[in-house]
């Protein structure tokens, strides 16, 4: 183990994903939008697997891959009001 130099901060978050939130997004009490909401999210998802190594690049060559499975939110169909 090597010892941290005096300008480096040692930090327990890791940054997934750094975006602009549009007027544009957000709804009439200026709460995001869950469309929006959710495709930041999932660029976020991207940049944190890629930053633990599972690229799509690192996964071909092992022959790996993903698959992801779609949850209904609410459960029993509910829909956002």
């Amino acid at each position: 183990m090597t010892r941290m130099q005096a300008t480096e901060v040692q930090d327990p978050w890791r940054l997934t994903y750094r975006g602009t939130v549009y007027p544009w997004n957000c709804d009439h009490v200026g709460h995001m939008n869950v469309m929006w909401y959710v495709g930041k999210f999932d660029e976020a998802t991207w940049c944190f697997l890629a930053d633990l190594g599972l690229t799509p690049g690192a996964l071909r060559a092992r022959g790996r891959g993903m698959a992801v499975r779609a949850a209904q939110e609410g459960g029993r169909g509910g829909t956002q009001l």
